[in-house]
């Protein structure tokens, strides 16, 4: 292949020089050429830029230091080395004096100076040879270093001497404890970075299947050489192929880690610096970087989704190979056993060696080749094959993965011999509803990856590695679903039964699980076909059918998934103490029965959207509009119709649903507050209590136009966001407003101020607040424009207002979806206060830079529906970048 990066004469200028070879790098990136190659290329171009600069140095020296040689390390010695990573260069030097010796210093920074100065990110590192080997013993990037290392300038023999006495002590024969090295620190990042390549945001170097995984198989590889030996980025196939894998998994490592390559570099050219992490910003710059053909120079926001989609595909089959071919590079570098594995027979078809299963069709087995292609000729054996490991606590060889690949590749798309085949069927619901399903990856994990999922439910098909923009998911749409049907399995096991108490009774009560999980699998199954909730109902009742799971059950499991999404949008942004609204979702859903499914299929999905999504105040929502609709079952026939009325020691005057939200402590206590105010000469009262996933904080104080909008604003000024808000005014003279809010730290890492501290300082603040407040004409005034921030996941966002009625049709409910910005909700707040408006009641919640908030005021007519969304669109207007 003829590299798109030239290599020029050294110009006068090194940072010159720099930026030519990053443009030809830039430019060889969007001429499709592969990530390998180039990247050796770029790397070989910066030894040579560094080289007279180290060269210069030593001879500087001399031998007033002693012994002394320059190296490079990691990526760069690789040849892997990025357009913004740092430079680690290692001076290996025998007598570099004392620390402190200032002529030593002034000699590192002679040699480092010109390269800071020339723009290249430098990590050096100084290092006496028995010193860094005894270190290397303890710390395993100094041993990756010792294996890593290129001589650039200086005492040669001396960087071989130390190559030598590296290999002597950890590679070679003694390579075993270094290996385990690598596997632990493996373990250590799958916990911090999770076991999944399928994340809408991947982390190119440590996430899973990302560079780190590359190094980890070419530092096996390098491991078990005779002699030491340096990288050869150039001939990388050649080495993979040395570990003795078959020449297809070779072929497909060396084409993923081509592929893994060539994507962090075009990340750091896009983000104009080291940059790890795929971000959603990034991702729109990728598809010009990489050259992707047919993309307009103004892509519309279609265009631009589906070239991100494109790369996304790329990165995800790369990472998958990485993760799943390395293993096989990794495992064949282990030293060679020193006792003979056992081999243990399950049946005809499979057994055990060494703790993996294997089939007699792959290889010889008991000194005889036997015949091949018994999951060609009857793919539901790969089904079997993963129900037996579950069954046996092993995992499976890797050229039996690779047959049972083999053939779900080999029924065609449109095929529908699994999905008809009832045998397969039953042995998929089997693995789907097993709680036993542990591991990593998990046989439902292991099921997908190897392409049978697919095969059984040929819908899912489209959701294997999709982008989800919208929202606050962290995982694809496949691997999310996966992660919600282990969520409940989690459940069943009774995992979480502190955490989620709710639901660990209610799915004790599930006798039949495969409607429900069989529904968490394909509730978003829908997305790739637009109308998420409609294609989705369609596909499961499809499904479940198939599975013979009758037409009853098929007709609910369509049902959960068109409503999976109902649970969460009514516990969150519905007033819950409506008794019509808690009817009429009971009547939606039916029966007792798939309110239990219903619940746990949301509590599934919210679950696994991201690791912060589930707040313990979601939880609290979704746990009483089950338990009210639960409730409302119990009652049906008995519902009593005499409405509650205020004991003397409790509010009067106020509404029906102030007495259904607050339990009666709380309502005396609310009583004692209001006393309190009318008694004292104080502009209002604040308590502080702490809640279930937030603070409580209660305002008493005369009511005003525009209170709303200067307590919010307040809160938003001492970095407290209100998440939900019961607003009451006592309807005695003077009006006295009952605010009782619920507010979350913005930094959830600064510690919490004790309740009485809290309450002094937010009182004493909003005292302030409510005497230098607007009022009349000045609430009319349009406010400044919001600063730009970013768009990121809110690609081309702006804000919405959406207007619904109650139940009762009595009261506007007001949706507003805007971007997260200081003080949105003060601002919010004061559109209604402009326009005379009340608000009975406010949830508004602030995620991932996107605020919802939900009013409900009393009925708008629609020029006033009119009026109000321009004023609050005018008040949420950002300014122009």
């Amino acid at each position: 292949m003829n590299l798109a990066i030239e290599h020029e004469p050294v110009p006068a200028s090194l940072p010159d020089a720099l930026d030519a070879a990053r443009e030809s790098l830039r430019a060889a990136i969007a001429g499709g050429e592969a990530g390998g190659a180039l990247l050796h290329s770029y790397s070989k171009r910066m030894i040579e830029l560094i080289t007279p600069g180290a060269a210069q140095a030593v001879g500087r020296a001399g031998t007033e230091f002693g012994k002394l040689a320059i190296v490079v390390i990691g990526g760069l010695a690789r040849g892997e080395h990025c357009p913004h990573s740092d430079v680690d260069l290692t001076v290996v030097c025998t007598e570099p004096g004392r620390e402190g010796d200032e002529a030593f210093g002034q000699w590192i920074r002679e040699l480092t100076h010109p390269l800071w100065d020339a723009g290249l990110r430098l990590r050096t590192t100084v290092h006496r040879p028995e010193g860094w080997l005894a270190a290397a013993s303890e710390e395993l990037s100094l041993c990756t270093a010792l294996l890593d290392m290129r001589f650039v300038a200086g005492d040669r023999e001396l960087a071989d001497e130390l190559a030598g006495e590296a290999h002597r002590r950890f590679f070679g024969d003694q390579r075993a404890a270094f290996l385990q090295r690598l596997i632990d620190e493996m373990e250590v990042r799958k916990r911090r970075y999770g076991a999944t390549v399928y994340q809408v945001e991947p982390d190119l170097k440590f996430g899973p299947g990302g560079t780190r995984d590359i190094a980890i198989f070419e530092w096996a590889l390098m491991s078990r050489r005779k002699l030491p030996e340096p990288w050869d980025a150039s001939a990388a196939l050649k080495s993979i192929r040395s570990s003795g894998v078959p020449r297809r998994v070779a072929r497909l490592l060396d084409q993923a880690r081509d592929t893994l390559l060539r994507l962090r570099a075009a990340l750091h050219l896009v983000a104009g610096r080291t940059q790890d992490r795929l971000n959603f910003q990034y991702q729109e710059g990728m598809p010009a970087a990489l050259g992707l053909p047919d993309l307009p120079d103004q892509p519309s926001d279609r265009e631009l989704v589906e070239a991100i989609e494109a790369c996304m595909q790329d990165y995800y089959r790369g990472a998958r190979d990485v993760l799943r071919y390395g293993r096989r590079v990794f495992a064949r570098c282990q030293p060679p056993r020193v006792r003979a594995d056992l081999d243990v027979r399950i049946d005809e078809r499979f057994h055990v060696v060494d703790r993996r299963l294997r089939h007699y069709g792959a290889g010889k087995s008991k000194g005889k080749r036997q015949r091949s292609g018994s999951f060609t000729d009857t793919p539901v054996l790969g089904l079997e094959a993963i129900a037996i490991a579950r069954d046996h606590n092993i995992g499976i060889w890797g050229p039996t993965v690779d047959a049972i690949i083999e053939a779900a590749i080999a029924i065609p798309e449109g095929d529908p011999r699994l999905a008809n085949d009832p045998e397969a069927q039953q042995r998929f619901l089997d693995l789907l509803v097993d709680p036993s399903d542990v591991g990593s990856p998990t046989p439902l994990e292991l099921c997908h990856e190897v392409g049978l999922l697919e095969r059984v439910v040929p819908e899912f098909s489209p959701s294997r590695g999709r982008m989800q923009h919208e929202g606050f998911h962290v995982y694809t749409v496949d691997q999310h679903s996966i992660y919600a049907v282990e969520f409940l399995k989690s459940i069943a096991r009774g995992d979480h039964r502190k955490d989620f108490t709710m639901a660990t009774v209610v799915h004790l009560g599930i006798t039949d699980p495969r409607p429900l999980y069989l529904s968490t699998l394909l509730h978003d199954a829908g997305k790739p076909f637009g109308d998420q909730c409609a294609e989705g109902a369609r596909i499961a009742e499809l499904a479940a059918r198939r599975a013979g799971l009758g037409e009853a059950v098929a007709k609910r499991c369509a049902f959960l998934v068109a409503e999976h999404q109902t649970m969460p949008m009514l516990s969150q942004k519905r007033d819950l103490t409506d008794e019509l609204l808690i009817r009429e979702f009971a009547e939606t859903v039916g029966d007792r029965r798939t309110l239990d499914e219903l619940y746990l299929v949301s509590l599934a999905d919210m679950a696994n959207v991201s690791p912060e999504y589930l707040t313990s105040w979601k939880l609290t929502l979704l746990d009483e509009l089950y338990l009210r609709t639960a409730a409302e079952f119990a009652s049906r026939g008995r519902r009593e119709t005499t409405a509650r009325r205020p004991r003397p020691d409790e509010p009067e005057g106020l509404p029906q649903r102030y007495y259904s939200l607050f339990d009666q402590d709380l309502r005396r206590h609310h009583r004692r507050l209001l006393d309190e105010l009318r008694g004292s000469s104080e502009p209002l009262l604040v308590d502080v209590a702490e809640g279930s996933g937030a603070i409580r904080l209660t305002v008493v104080t005369y009511d005003r136009r525009g209170l709303l909008a200067t307590l919010t604003a307040g809160f938003a000024e001492l970095g407290l966001e209100v998440v939900a808000a019961d607003v009451f005014s006592v309807p005695f003279e003077p009006r006295i407003a009952l605010d009782v809010f619920r507010v979350v730290p913005r930094d959830p890492a600064h510690p919490r101020p004790i309740e009485v501290e809290l309450a002094g300082q937010v009182q004493a603040h909003l005292r302030v607040g409510l005497a230098e407040a607007p009022s009349g004409e000045a609430l009319r005034e349009p406010l400044p424009p919001l600063p730009h921030r970013a768009r990121g996941r809110q690609r081309r966002t702006s804000t919405k207002v959406r207007f619904s009625e109650d139940p009762a049709a009595t009261r506007t409910i007001v949706d507003v979806e805007t971007i997260e910005n200081p003080g949105v909700a003060a601002r919010i707040s004061r559109s209604f206060a402009a326009l005379d408006l009340d608000i009975d009641i406010a949830r508004i919640n602030t995620e991932m830079r996107r605020v919802d908030a939900v009013f409900y005021v009393s009925k708008l007519e629609d020029d006033q529906r009119a009026a109000l969304a321009k004023v609050i669109r005018a008040n949420l207007r950002t300014r122009r970048r």
